[in-house]
């Protein structure tokens, strides 16, 4: 069983967008087998600013995403376990 999915609509402002679907989408083996039960949203951003975003595209890229995940989906989201996260959450 896969973790639930949670996508974000793109955003024209920095809240939403790219990064916080691709964070949010529940992507990655990490999340499978019951994994996303051990994780916040603060955990998983961080690690998969790490792990995929930050191999994966640009420097000027990575910092944008790294800004807006440091600047506005920890600060809102950071303490919510993603097994508790749901779009009426992402869009409160």
């Amino acid at each position: 069983m896969s973790a639930p999915r949670v996508l974000l609509p793109a955003s024209k402002g920095a809240e939403g967008g790219p990064a916080a679907s691709n964070l949010l989408s529940g992507t990655g083996k990490e999340l499978q087998g019951g994994g996303a039960v051990n994780h916040t949203v603060e955990s998983w951003g961080r690690y998969w600013l790490e792990h995929h975003d930050k191999p994966n595209v640009r420097p000027s890229t990575y910092e944008a995403h790294r800004y807006l995940m440091e600047n506005h989906i920890i600060p809102r989201l950071g303490t919510v376990p993603l097994v508790e996260l749901t779009e009426g959450k992402v869009a409160a």
